[in-house]
C-alpha cells in the first residue's frame, strides 16, 4: 500500500516523484513552441478565412456579414467552374506524371548493379531541385515562345515548320502547354520515395522471386508494385494538393489566359483577393478547395486501405 509500481514494473515510493512523469512534461514543454507556432500561423489563419468567407470584406475595412452569399455567387461564377475544368484535367494528368515517370526511374536505377552508378544517377536527377520554380517556368516560357522558342526551332529543323505557333498564346494549345512542362516529368522526390521503397524490400523474398522464376517484369507486376502503394499514395496526395494549389505557373507563363484557357481556382482566388480587394469571395474559394483536397484525400487513403485488405 505504500509503493507504487510503474509502467516499467519498477517499485517507487510515494515520497519520490515519478521520473517518467517528469520526463513527460519536459518533453511537452519542448514541443510546446513548435504547437504555439502551428496554431498561430497555421491553424489560426485556416480557422479566420471560414469567418471571412462568410463575409464582404476588401481587405482594410470592418467586414460585413453575409452568409453564405459568396458560396452562392462562386458556384454561379461561370469562371470559377471553367478554372474547376481545367484543373480538373490538369490534376488528373499531373497525377500520372508524378508518379509513372519517377517510378520507371526509381526501377531503372534500382537494377544497377553497381553502387556507385546508382549514387551518380541519383544525384544526377536530383540536380534540378535546386533550380527555383519560377526560374523553371521563364525557362519554359522561352522554350514556348513563338518565334526564338526551342520547340518551334525543332519543328522547322525536322521540316514541320506549318505546327510552328505561339504554344501560350493560342487557346487550343496553352493548357496542354503547361500540362507538358517539365518534360519528362521525372520529379526527383518521388524518385526518391520511390527508389527508398524499393530498397526496403527484403533481400530473402527477392531471391525467392528469382527462385521462383520471375523475370524483371514479373517481379515489378507481383512484388514492387505492391509494396510501393503507401508510397504511390503519399506521391497521389501531395500531387494532388500541389495541382490544386498552383497559382504560380498560369500567373507567371500565361497569366491565366488566353481568355480562360488556363485559368485555375488557385489563380482565381489569387486575383480576387489582391487586384479586385474582394478577400471574402476569395477566403470562399479557399474553403471550397480546401474541402476538394479533404475530399480527394479520404478517397485517396479508403483506396489504400481496401487495396491492404485484398492483399
Amino acid at each position: 500500500m505504500n509503493t507504487i509500481t510503474s509502467g516499467r514494473n519498477k517499485v517507487i515510493s510515494p515520497g519520490k516523484r515519478n521520473p517518467y512523469r517528469s520526463q513527460a512534461m519536459i518533453g511537452l514543454i519542448m514541443i510546446l513552441p513548435t504547437f504555439i507556432f502551428l496554431g498561430v500561423f497555421k491553424y489560426y489563419p485556416a480557422i479566420i478565412a471560414f469567418f471571412y468567407s462568410l463575409t464582404k470584406w476588401d481587405g482594410f475595412s470592418d467586414p460585413k456579414f453575409i452568409g453564405l452569399n459568396n458560396f452562392v455567387k462562386l458556384f454561379q461564377d461561370e469562371v470559377f467552374l471553367q478554372s474547376l475544368k481545367n484543373v480538373s484535367v490538369w490534376t488528373i494528368v499531373y497525377c500520372i506524371q508524378c508518379i509513372v515517370p519517377p517510378l520507371i526511374a526509381a526501377e531503372l536505377i534500382f537494377h544497377l548493379r553497381s553502387k556507385k552508378k546508382q549514387y551518380f544517377y541519383r544525384v544526377l536527377l536530383i540536380i534540378p531541385m535546386v533550380v527555383p520554380e519560377i526560374v523553371n517556368q521563364l525557362i519554359w516560357q522561352l522554350i514556348y515562345d513563338g518565334d526564338i522558342g526551342m520547340v518551334n526551332q525543332f519543328l522547322r529543323a525536322v521540316g514541320l515548320g506549318g505546327v510552328a505557333q505561339d504554344w501560350l498564346g493560342n487557346p487550343h494549345t496553352a493548357m496542354a502547354a503547361l500540362m507538358c512542362m517539365n518534360f519528362p516529368w521525372i520529379h526527383a522526390f518521388n524518385m526518391l520515395i520511390f527508389y527508398a521503397g524499393l530498397q526496403s524490400i527484403p533481400g530473402e523474398v527477392l531471391e525467392s522471386a528469382t527462385m521462383d522464376g520471375l523475370g524483371a517484369f514479373g517481379k515489378i507486376r507481383k512484388m514492387h508494385l505492391p509494396f510501393l502503394i503507401g508510397q504511390m499514395k503519399i506521391a497521389l496526395i501531395l500531387a494532388i494538393i500541389a495541382c490544386l494549389q498552383n497559382v504560380t505557373a498560369p500567373l507567371v507563363m500565361t497569366s491565366g489566359g488566353p481568355g480562360y484557357a488556363t485559368y485555375v481556382p488557385a489563380l482565381h482566388m489569387y486575383l480576387a483577393a489582391f487586384s479586385n480587394s474582394n478577400f471574402g469571395y476569395a477566403c470562399a474559394m479557399a474553403i471550397v478547395l480546401f474541402v476538394i483536397v479533404m475530399f480527394l484525400t479520404m478517397i485517396s487513403n479508403r483506396l489504400k486501405s481496401q487495396t491492404d485488405y485484398e492483399a
